[in-house]
């Protein structure tokens, strides 16, 4: 008899304590699928996706949030972000979601980053995986954040892109002046000057590349890459005295 009501007593604490709970969560993740799947539709209808393109983009969508610490409203978050800036969420999303969390920078912050870097350097072939490989790897081997790259990138980039110049020149960049202590933006600037300035020089300038015998461009009018510009620099200064 004791053992039944203490069975009986159990069954109304468990029912107070677990069952009211539980109805709790399953309200919460029926409402968490319901703007998951409104999301999703958003995403469809954004990038006139058929309903076979749809069950691929949940597919996705699923897999990088099951790979993530990020859940399905932020996958299908990143993904409506990068449909809306016309690319192809399904492929753009996860990429995203792995350098957001690798980095600890903001979601949101890092789809609109990466997806402005796509638009840039659209020309040179630039994919999301690869744009997200870059920018951790930069971010990770000097005094660098993923802010400062989409900041610089946001200053410098066009230039660069015009000039053919690389995304991942610009992480480079970006790097070696992060650990001169100087910003995104700062080093951004000091770049697209200098390129400005090198390509249309004034009279001043125009004589001193001359005395120096620096020319950036090849017979066709293409200007130098990186390297071989930072060589040319490098070469034709050491033999200066300070002033």
């Amino acid at each position: 008899s004791k053992f039944g009501d203490s069975i009986a007593g159990m069954g109304t604490k468990m029912s107070a304590v677990v069952t009211a709970p539980l109805v709790g969560l399953g309200a919460a993740s029926a409402s968490e699928f319901g703007n998951v799947d409104k999301s999703l539709k958003l995403v469809q209808q954004t990038m006139g996706s058929t309903d076979a393109q749809a069950k691929t983009l949940e597919s996705a969508i699923k897999s990088a949030a099951s790979n993530s610490v990020f859940g399905m409203q932020d996958a299908a978050d990143a993904a409506l972000n990068f449909a809306r800036q016309g690319f192809d969420a399904a492929t753009a999303a996860a990429p995203a979601m792995d350098l957001a969390a690798g980095t600890a920078t903001d979601l949101a912050t890092v789809t609109s980053g990466v997806g402005n870097a796509l638009k840039m350097f659209s020309d040179q072939g630039l994919k999301a995986n690869d744009a997200a490989d870059m920018l951790a790897k930069a971010q990770a081997q000097a005094n660098t954040t993923v802010q400062d790259l989409f900041d610089s990138m946001s200053v410098a980039g066009p230039m660069l892109d015009s000039v053919g110049w690389s995304f991942k020149d610009l992480a480079v960049i970006t790097d070696v002046f992060g650990d001169a202590s100087i910003s995104g933006s700062e080093g951004a600037t000091a770049v697209k000057t200098g390129l400005a300035r090198l390509a249309a020089p004034a009279k001043e300038g125009a004589d001193a590349m001359k005395k120096l015998g620096l020319s950036f461009f090849d017979a066709n009018g293409k200007m130098d890459d990186m390297q071989t510009m930072q060589k040319k620099l490098h070469d034709s200064f050491a033999g200066l005295s300070d002033k």
